[in-house]
């Protein structure tokens, strides 16, 4: 399954490598001359990409907290590839029951049109499941997810953004209710 998992990666990285450079072919002398001149110009730090979601409930007798925050890399003006943290803490008294959910994943974001683009991504998650006084139950899940997206700022990266997700390698061990998955964030 491992080996699976990781041809899947090497499939989407070369998908993403091999349209990079079929959009290079099609720039001409002149116009790659000025992209290198402007690209040059820019620093590391406006390169980075900063932001990521964060959810509260305390509605009854469930308490959670989720925080997701990314840092990403801007190859081009169209590719971002980063990295990014998942945390979640789950308490409820009336169930007994608490959980901790500690995790990262990498990226990679690629505009297609727009402020529309794509997005893979593979997060691995260590997931911490308590019921009354038992022992926790602890294991690990892998994601890889493919998707679609909305980017609502005046510049690509910056802004609302909106993405629908699908987890192909989603199972009865994930920590969400479909392989669907609808996320909303910030960055800056």
């Amino acid at each position: 399954m491992f080996k699976f998992k990781l041809n899947i990666i090497f499939v989407i990285l070369f998908l993403f490598v091999a349209k990079l450079q079929a959009q290079e072919n099609f720039i001409t002398d002149d116009e790659n001359t000025n992209t290198e001149d402007s690209e040059k110009g820019i620093k590391f730090s406006e390169r980075l990409v900063k932001g990521g979601n964060f959810y509260i409930n305390f509605w009854g007798d469930v308490f959670e907290i989720n925080v997701n925050p990314i840092l990403g890399y801007k190859i081009n003006e169209n590719f971002l590839v980063g990295l990014g943290a998942f945390i979640d803490y789950q308490n409820s008294s009336y169930y007994q029951f608490n959980s901790t959910i500690l995790g990262g994943k990498v990226f990679a974001r690629y505009f297609i049109y727009k402020n529309f683009f794509t997005q893979a991504e593979f997060e691995k998650l260590r997931i911490s499941l308590k019921y009354n006084t038992s022992q926790p139950n602890v294991y690990f899940y892998d994601g890889l997810y493919v998707g679609v997206g909305y980017n609502f700022g005046e510049y690509r990266n910056m802004g609302l953004t909106m993405m629908v997700l699908y987890d192909l390698l989603y199972n009865e061990n994930s920590i969400y209710q479909s392989p669907i998955s609808f996320r909303v964030g910030l960055n800056f």
